[in-house]
């Protein structure tokens, strides 16, 4: 097995700017581009997530609204921590992996 830590922020993702749904795969700027090349490399995702407001940080929920096609039937592990342990981020991030057709692994 190999693994890569992938931070979203190192691709300077603004406010989602496609003007096209992510399940169009239909990409215009470059950045975008770039996150989904990446991301289409791997066969899995650990995500580690902070829990803020109840819910996933924003920067993360913006960087996964960019791409769809990428995470298509792959699988997911969600590492999380805050607030309560940061379970209600957990199951959030569950709901929105779930809309790009992605396998999140329980406990």
């Amino acid at each position: 097995m190999e693994a890569e830590i992938v931070r979203f922020d190192d691709f300077d993702l603004p406010v989602l700017d496609e003007p096209i749904p992510a399940g169009a795969h239909m990409y215009q700027n470059d950045h975008t581009k770039a996150w989904g090349a990446k991301l289409a490399e791997f066969d899995g995702y650990i995500f580690v997530t902070p829990e803020y407001n109840h819910s996933v940080p924003g920067g993360l929920k913006n960087a996964l609204d960019y791409v769809s096609l990428e995470f298509n039937h792959k699988v997911a592990g969600v590492v999380n921590y805050g607030a309560d342990k940061g379970v209600r981020a957990a199951e959030h991030l569950r709901l929105i992996l779930a809309n790009s057709r992605v396998a999140v692994v329980r406990d």
